[in-house]
């Protein structure tokens, strides 16, 4: 835990730096609710690669194509020789996920919140308007977890979506602490 110590106040007094990359980052408009932004998610998923190969990882973007919801719902109607008009747009979707919250990671990601935050997490079930999670999970076959870093009041998918500096800063100690406790976990 010691090198957690001295990682934690390497983050405290770098606080600055990761404010000004996460400006940069939020700057891009990536809303994945809107179609006509598609390009600009590209964009965001390419920076976030650039950053990932600085760091000694390895990436592979994959075009994941369009969804097929609004072509099969308008060849339904079609079928209905209906005289009324049809029009459908998908804001936005996706597959329900579902994980094992006993899982050796989650188990990882809970000591990580009690290391950071000192307290015991609340298991909730949400993390719903990410659709990707699933297609994680089936793309890798291994366990997905959702850590949270946001508060209640940060407007989620809002106009005015928020993060707290607070909560930014410390949720980046919480994934260096998971990083840590799956270091630890055996085979």
């Amino acid at each position: 835990m010691a090198a957690l110590t001295t990682l934690f106040k390497y983050i405290d007094e770098n606080q600055d730096r990761y404010i000004k990359k996460l400006a940069k980052w939020v700057a891009i408009q990536s809303v994945s609710a809107w179609p006509e932004k598609r390009g600009e998610i590209r964009r965001m998923m390419e920076v976030a690669a650039a950053d990932v190969k600085q760091l000694g990882g390895s990436v592979e973007l994959v075009d994941i194509g369009k969804q097929k919801v609004t072509s099969y719902l308008t060849k339904k109607f079609a079928e209905l020789r209906s005289p009324n008009e049809f029009k459908v747009y998908m804001g936005h979707g996706g597959k329900p996920w579902v994980s094992d919250f006993s899982h050796p990671h989650y188990l990882a990601g809970r000591r990580a919140m009690k290391t950071v935050f000192g307290v015991e997490p609340d298991l909730t079930r949400e993390g719903g308007s990410i659709p990707v999670t699933l297609t994680f999970q089936e793309a890798t076959g291994k366990n997905v977890m959702l850590l949270p870093v946001g508060s209640a009041d940060d407007g989620a998918h809002s106009q005015n979506e928020k993060l707290n500096r607070y909560n930014y800063i410390e949720g980046t100690k919480m994934l260096a602490a998971y990083l840590y406790e799956v270091s630890q976990l055996k085979d």
